[in-house]
């Protein structure tokens, strides 16, 4: 092969290496987020932008992937369960590209009722049924929110709220929620449309400016005790809950997936992912040198 010829395949390949690195999986070092909006919210993730951000300070290196689905309130049988099933597909495939990662799920009303029966599993037959999540991802989720959630069951372990009665779809058999139980906090307040079966439609948006530090500072419990429990765990870095953000514009300006601005965004890529691309390293040396020997 002409030095030439050598010199434009090594120019190739390089170009390549440099596409698959930027296509390679990145694992924050803080908390991975999977967040749904609420019915008919903008995309990617509505009123939850503000408390993403919140995380954002709070657990520096934390970023968030949004479900795109519908979230429609016309064909809510078919809508809710696409929702369900991306968040079943967006933490298996997370998980498998970052096996350590810490997760929290979080959703609001249409939102938190398809992250509920992702990890609950449905009770309606046909178009609903969503199976439960299983406990495959017990050591990567550290935290599940849910605000104002249509399944809302006022006996839950996990309620934090004023609200005593059943949602409009409320969840029987809350049993199917473990082994996740432990980590789920769902708000939901007397008076509410959806969760609550309420007629005071202003309570169902108010629980971003009522709630969202109570929160924050669970999600960030939990992740602190979940590092420490981890083989060799140390203290990560965190910022105390009081100097989280207030409102914010996220929720219509961010990308569906995304490092979110905060102190530290630092991402590192998965375990072993770049054995494909040093692989190619190694061959555009070799041709670089063979140049420089013609």
């Amino acid at each position: 092969m002409k030095a030439s010829g050598i010199l434009e395949w090594a120019l190739a390949a390089t170009a390549a290496i440099r596409r698959a690195v930027d296509s390679l999986p990145t694992c924050a070092t803080g908390v991975h987020m999977i967040v749904a909006r609420g019915t008919g919210e903008n995309t990617p993730l509505g009123k939850m932008g503000r408390m993403v951000e919140n995380v954002t300070l709070a657990i520096p290196g934390s970023d968030y992937t949004a479900v795109v689905y519908p979230a429609t309130f016309l064909d809510y049988q078919g809508s809710m369960p696409k929702g369900a099933n991306e968040f079943h597909r967006l933490i298996k495939e997370h998980t498998e590209a970052c096996p350590d990662s810490k997760l929290v799920l979080m959703g609001f009303s249409q939102g938190a009722h398809a992250m509920m029966d992702a990890v609950c599993g449905s009770e309606q037959a046909g178009p609903w049924r969503v199976d439960e999540l299983g406990d495959d991802f017990k050591s990567n989720i550290v935290a599940v929110i849910a605000m104002g959630d249509p399944s809302h069951n006022p006996s839950a372990p996990w309620n934090k709220g004023t609200s005593q009665n059943q949602g409009l779809f409320s969840r029987t058999d809350i049993e199917k929620c473990e082994p996740y139980t432990p980590m789920i906090r769902g708000y939901c307040d007397t008076g509410d449309v959806w969760c609550d079966k309420g007629d005071d439609q202003r309570v169902h948006g108010s629980y971003f400016n009522k709630y969202t530090e109570d929160a924050v500072e669970f999600i960030v419990q939990k992740f602190l005790a979940a590092n420490e429990s981890s083989a060799g765990g140390g203290a990560p870095s965190v910022v105390p809950p009081s100097s989280t953000a207030g409102p914010t514009t996220l929720s219509t300006v961010a990308p569906e997936s995304s490092n979110v601005p905060g102190p530290s965004t630092t991402s590192v890529p998965a375990s072993g992912s770049l054995v494909g691309p040093s692989a190619l390293i190694l061959m555009a040396g070799v041709a670089l040198s063979l140049v420089t020997l013609a």
